[in-house]
């Protein structure tokens, strides 16, 4: 800013230039120049700056890298040791969870072998009475009998219950080892339930209970070995309950009932979950559906259960669920900053469940955090003094960087109005040359670039005038070759018969053609004459190729078949003396396909020649347009000697003919489609009372509509005859 600031209207004007806004090579060598310099000040401000920033750094960077690598440390060592310790308590844990899952597992399986035993061996057993449920044996380990409904008789299944009295043997030494087992029963296929619990005054009075619907019977009636059931509300409201169950079988292998345990969760909650955890950290069991089973921040006396995927159990799991069920066992960390948890988790394999133990990050790094921002707050105090020098010293250099500058713009006004000076009057020249004075030339003369480029200048003048004189001798030449042209367009044009009226005049038919061609001359044409008073000839063709080739080899074709009509014969015969005239001297071998019909006008019987060309379209008398599709001759002037084909047909008052070339159905759109002869004979069946000459307008109005402006590739040429 103190440099601009000294740079006023007087240096401008000193410097020999009054506008600044005025474009000037001086004036960009000026701007140039000054720029140049300050960035070579500033890159040497910089450099300076930069050594006292390196002593500051020098000195702050030690204090503050200090403070980070005793933060990062400390983080780094108490996240390992929390990561490690909380994969071990996790894998203790599990461990610890799957031996006591597997002895009650264990001892259900017992129990169920024990029983398939009693089946298979009845009469090695006594037989012990099992009474109904009483309130009087409340509090006591009792044996005690239920009946699914009203159904089943006690004096039928008798005998088996007093077989299955013996079950206490085995349900006994488990509920005295197992100090977590709510009670212990089994069920069978015939409607008898015998239970081993202390809770008698729950099912005394009651002697029905349909347990062959419930799910812990069905789920151990579809399995071959011991299986857990999940988390459940107990019915008699004991609390939230798992149940063990195992089947057993009779002699034949028969399934016969089943064994199951149940255990209320609140203990293995204790046991298995909560122990051993301390505030913050949280442990939690969730089974393979991410269903709860067990967790330290629910209410173990909820009667609701919770999945860790619903948003209302407000579960620490739920955005690393997935995760946990796919991995089975391993560390996440969820959650940013203070927020963030360690997740560990290790997988129950017998039960398909996972114990995951969460651990909140910020707890175990908050020592670190106080050393980090005790160091951090010693060097920002001495980063500020730092600053305060520094910007003592920048002051000074900007006076001394002011004083600079303008030395430097006044020694760089001077020098560049020496090289400004040849360019203004290069500019005078290239100015009275811009307005047609070619004949001026530049005087600039000096040993340098603008010198080389005064030169050029004056050679690109000398072959500027050459240019302009070869271009209008070039423009002369193509305005003859248009007018030739437009001549060659109109002789065409006029050698096709235009006197449809005329030729019509005794109402035996009505008959109309159009040719529009691709170029200024086209190849197509078409014709119609009388070979005597009785005999109508009509013809279509279309030469091969483009142009005027094409248009001269069209004069031709039409002059030979039409001469040659004239003289009688069919239309095979005119066709043929046409081919072999056509075929000498024919070294651009174009060749042109015709479609002919001579038609006995009193009769309407005809003959027609079809030499390579489009199939004809007719209209019977109250019918539609359709194809008349026949085998084709090959086209004329591909070889001598070829015999052409003909055939009889015959219209009939009202009907109508159309015949035209390859360019009505091969017209293109941008993008390659056809036109077709579909949407032809659509169009065409579209006009039922039209003219003749009003047909042939609305099928070209039609492919007009259909190309959507894309550039016509070949002629377009149609005729239609209705017959009266």
């Amino acid at each position: 800013k103190p440099a601009t600031l000294l740079v006023d209207e007087t240096i401008i004007s000193h410097l020999g230039y009054d506008n600044m806004n005025e474009p000037s090579v001086s004036k960009k060598m000026v701007v140039n120049t000054i720029a140049f310099s300050m960035v070579t000040l500033v890159l040497s401000t910089i450099i300076s700056f930069s050594a006292i920033y390196l002593i500051r750094d020098s000195a702050v960077s030690g204090s503050k890298k200090l403070g980070d690598d005793a933060s990062s440390i400390s983080t780094s060592a108490m996240i390992s040791e929390l990561e490690n310790n909380t994969m071990r308590q996790a894998a203790d844990k599990a461990k610890l969870a799957e031996q006591k899952l597997a002895t009650y597992s264990n001892s259900v399986t017992v129990s169920a072998k024990y029983a398939t035993a009693l089946y298979q061996r009845a009469n090695d057993y006594p037989r012990r009475t099992v009474e109904f449920a009483k309130e009087e044996n409340a509090g006591k380990w009792t044996m005690q009998l239920l009946l699914a409904d009203e159904n089943v008789k006690y004096e039928e299944i008798e005998e088996e219950s007093l077989l299955l009295g013996n079950m206490e043997d085995v349900f006994t030494p488990i509920v005295d080892d197992l100090n977590n087992v709510l009670t212990i029963y089994l069920g069978t296929e015939d409607g008898m339930m015998i239970s081993f619990d202390r809770d008698s005054q729950l099912a005394a009075g009651d002697q029905y209970y349909e347990y062959r619907d419930s799910g812990w019977y069905n789920l151990g009636k579809e399995s071959d070995g011991c299986v857990f059931t999940n988390t459940y509300w107990d019915g008699w409201g004991r609390g939230l309950t798992i149940t063990c169950v195992a089947p057993f079988y009779d002699r034949s292998g028969k399934f016969t009932g089943c064994v199951a345990m149940d255990i209320l969760m609140a203990d293995l909650n204790k046991s298995m979950v909560s122990e051993g955890i301390v505030d913050p950290v949280v442990a939690t069991m969730i089974d393979a559906k991410g269903d709860i089973i067990a967790s330290g921040d629910i209410d173990p006396d909820s009667q609701e259960t919770f999945n860790v995927f619903d948003e209302k159990a407000g579960s620490y799991l739920r955005p690393v669920a997935r995760e946990i069920l796919d991995k089975k066992n391993g560390i996440i960390s969820t959650g940013e900053d203070a927020d963030a948890v360690y997740v560990t988790f290790a997988t129950i394999e017998s039960t398909d469940w996972t114990l995951c133990i969460a651990s909140p990050v910020s707890t175990v790094i908050a020592p670190a955090k106080d050393i980090k921002e005790s160091i951090t707050a010693n060097t920002d105090s001495v980063v500020s003094s730092v600053l305060q020098g520094v910007l003592r010293v920048i002051r000074s250099c900007l006076v001394l960087t002011a004083v600079i500058l303008l030395v430097i713009t006044l020694t760089a006004g001077h020098f560049s109005r020496k090289i400004t000076d040849p360019l203004k009057e290069l500019t005078s020249d290239v100015n009275e040359i811009s307005e047609g004075n070619l004949d001026r030339r530049t005087q600039v003369s000096t040993d340098d670039e603008i010198g080389n480029l005064a030169v050029s200048f004056n050679h690109m003048t000398d072959s500027l005038q050459h240019y302009i004189a070869d271009l209008r001798e070039v423009t002369a030449r193509e305005e003859r070759l248009a007018g030739e042209l437009a001549v060659a367009t109109n002789i065409q044009a006029s050698m096709l018969p235009k006197n449809f009226d005329t030729f019509s005049s005794h109402k035996a038919f009505d008959l109309y053609a159009t040719m529009t061609p691709a170029k200024e001359v086209g190849g197509d044409f078409y014709d119609f004459f009388f070979t005597d008073d009785d005999h109508l000839g009509l013809v279509m063709a279309d030469v091969s190729g483009k142009g005027v080739p094409a248009a001269l080899f069209m004069v031709i074709a039409k002059t030979l078949i039409k001469n040659r009509a004239l003289l009688g014969g069919s239309p095979a015969e005119v066709l043929r003396y046409a081919n072999e005239m056509l075929c000498e001297q024919n070294e651009e071998q174009l060749f042109v396909t015709v479609w002919m019909a001579i038609i006995e006008i009193s009769t309407g019987k005809g003959l027609a020649a079809n030499a390579g060309h489009e199939h004809p379209v007719i209209k019977r008398a109250g019918g539609k347009w359709e194809l008349v599709e026949y085998r084709h001759s090959p086209a004329v002037a591909t070889m001598d000697g070829i015999m052409f084909r003909e055939h009889e047909f015959e219209i009939h008052p009202g009907d109508s003919l159309f015949v035209y070339t390859d360019g009505v159905p091969e017209a293109s759109r941008e993008d390659r489609e056809m036109y077709g002869t579909e949407r032809m004979l659509d169009v065409l069946n579209r006009q039922d009372h039209a003219t003749c000459e009003q047909l042939l307008a609305s099928v070209k109005e039609d492919i007009d509509t259909f190309v959507a402006g894309a550039d016509q590739f070949d002629d377009i040429t149609m005729m239609t005859v209705s017959w009266h």
